[in-house]
């Protein structure tokens, strides 16, 4: 086990190396248990003979459970010991969602925490063999089987949101080359202590997270899966004495939205990590972390690439004041920023374009996909060039993502980029988040309408201001103001669910009570992304698979779509129960204003 792989060191070798310095450490910290390294390799390895076990096949995938618990995280090092590539599943995904990973993958092993776990209810039928934590209690052998060193450690689902979902194979190598990156760079974080909350079905936050384990941290998880309750995550960076808190980005635009939450945070916690998008932050929080010596940390890449910037920002209020943005920071060795037009000639503000001699993931059965993703240019000595997908600005020395760009619109003959309305929009509301979102009538003429969250402006307000800033063109054509805006799994705004609510709230929702069933179903169905069978309609949503956020998200549209205000104590309630529950809460509240 742990020999080199292609003249470098694998995982393995330098998880073992921590196990053998710290073993005793406490190497994870749930809400019940703790783990140290030693007993952590002890449990992988018990993983690792039911794998050999039942693994027959040579480039067999399996499925974990990606529900972050001590079982998941030594099932994940176990199948990198057993030479096994591995998708973690994410729980809050769409059935169809998994049911596609399940197929186009041809998954048959699942690694699960409990019996009673969310997939094994769902999908036990689909799979041929089931690994439980209850595995721990057989008897085990001295002796393992050594694998073939596998290439492939895991695959991660990208696109997730369109309903197909594509896949990145991430390589040993690609793996090993962050590590030592994150060594050179970012050394200051290793051997602490660390509030682990990203996500670790998407791929920043399972590569970070395996880096973590392999440099000496312990890692700390929590019980509550609700990322947004920042009493409760305060609570647990006090309780551990956290120095470092590992964050999705919903968590940082939560903040700054409301600045104040941050005046309670434990004194412990020393640096920010979030990655998944671009950051936006309000001069508000921007003066809160300096005055708390809080440093935030950008984790800017792509599944296919892998980390491509990291470390702290250098966040000036001047870049949050007048430009309403924060630099992504300076690329790790071996990566090279190119800003480039349409003709691949080099500008100040344009296409995002990564160098390197060497991309390490890929594309699984993609080969298309891989060839518009990674080219040669003859412009750049036939260099490999990786399209980012983003558009880029070069400013004082440093790198701002400023939108998509595969989000251009036609309006009256002029080409528009909707980032770039965004841009103005976000400046005038001075870090206030806002969504804009191209409809075509019925003469196929293209017009924009704009939602946003800020309080500070009225919609005929925001749009005085904004023609100040840009053509009468690119003004969008309604302005509608919300309490707050709707966000997919990842944390980006989910712009065909703010379409699907315009529509809603102008022109399709039936008002009369014996419809208000039907329509809260319509809108369960929306959030979750697939149709309700009628047999489970009566089923709490917990096991329709609606986490948290969904469900802050659903009661939401209930209350934009129905015009009435759900209190707050309700809302644990209504989660254990089902839409008979809220029906009847809504005609009774009706009932009592006279609606």
């Amino acid at each position: 086990m742990g020999s080199n792989y292609n003249g470098i060191e694998t995982y393995i070798h330098i998880f073992n190396r921590i196990v053998e310095k710290h073993p005793d450490k406490i190497a994870i910290k749930s809400y019940n248990k703790d783990i140290t390294y030693t007993e952590l390799k002890k449990v992988s390895l018990k993983i690792v003979q039911n794998l050999n076990n039942l693994q027959k096949n040579k480039g067999e995938i399996i499925a974990l459970e990606s529900d972050g618990t001590i079982f998941h995280f030594a099932a994940m090092i176990a199948c990198i010991e057993a030479g096994i590539t591995f998708i973690n599943l994410d729980l809050r995904a769409p059935k169809n969602y998994i049911d596609s990973i399940i197929k186009d993958l041809g998954i048959e092993i699942l690694i699960i925490s409990e019996k009673s776990s969310y997939l094994n209810n769902i999908y036990k039928e689909n799979f041929k063999n089931i690994i439980c934590e209850n595995i721990l209690e057989e008897e085990s052998s001295d002796s393992i089987e050594k694998k073939i060193i596998n290439e492939t450690l895991f695959i991660v689902p990208t696109s997730g949101s369109t309903g197909t979902p594509k896949y990145v194979k991430k390589k040993m190598n690609s793996l090993i080359k962050s590590y030592e990156q994150f060594q050179e760079r970012v050394d200051f974080l290793f051997e602490k202590t660390i509030e682990q909350c990203a996500p670790l079905n998407f791929a920043f936050g399972l590569e970070l997270s395996l880096i973590f384990l392999a440099t000496g941290n312990t890692i700390c998880i929590n019980e509550k899966k609700d990322y947004t309750d920042l009493k409760y995550l305060y609570k647990n960076i006090e309780k551990n004495n956290v120095e470092i808190a590992f964050w999705p980005a919903p968590i940082i635009k939560l903040l700054s939205r409301q600045p104040k939450l941050i005046e309670n945070i434990p004194k412990s916690l020393k640096y920010i990590i979030v990655g998944g998008e671009p950051i936006v932050v309000s001069a508000n929080l921007v003066f809160e972390f300096n005055k708390r010596d809080i440093k935030l940390l950008n984790n800017y890449g792509s599944t296919e690439t892998g980390t491509i910037f990291f470390g702290c920002m250098d966040i000036s209020l001047l870049d949050v004041e007048e430009f309403n943005q924060v630099s992504v920071g300076s690329p790790l060795n071996g990566f090279e920023v190119l800003i480039l037009d349409e003709n691949l000639k080099e500008c100040r503000k344009g296409y995002l374009y990564i160098k390197s001699d060497e991309f390490l993931n890929e594309y699984h059965e993609l080969e298309e996909e891989q060839k518009n993703k990674f080219f040669k240019s003859e412009n750049y000595l036939n260099s490999v060039l990786c399209n980012m997908g983003d558009i880029c600005e070069y400013r004082n020395g440093k790198y701002y993502i400023i939108g998509r760009n595969n989000n251009c619109i036609n309006i009256k003959g002029y080409r528009v980029e909707i980032e770039n309305i965004e841009f103005f929009i976000t400046k005038i509301l001075k870090g206030g988040e806002c969504c804009v979102v191209p409809f075509e009538n019925n003469f196929n003429e293209t017009s924009i309408v704009c939602f946003y969250g800020s309080e500070k402006l009225k919609p005929f307000e925001l749009k005085v201001e904004l023609e100040k800033e840009i053509p009468e063109y690119m003004i969008p054509k309604l302005f509608i103001k919300l309490d707050k805006l709707h966000y997919l799994k990842n944390g980006k705004i989910d712009r065909e669910k703010m379409k699907k609510l315009y529509y809603e709230k102008y022109f399709t929702v039936e008002k009369s009570s014996e419809k208000l069933e039907e329509n809260i179903l319509n809108i369960l169905e929306r959030v979750l992304g697939f149709n309700i069978k009628t047999e489970d309609k009566l089923l709490p949503f917990k096991l329709l698979g609606l986490d948290s956020l969904g469900f802050t998200d659903f009661i939401s549209l209930i209350e934009e779509i129905e015009k009435i205000n759900i209190e707050d104590n309700m809302l644990t309630i209504f989660y254990e129960e089902n839409i008979s529950k809220i029906t009847d809460y809504i005609i009774k509240k009706r009932a009592l204003i006279g609606d």
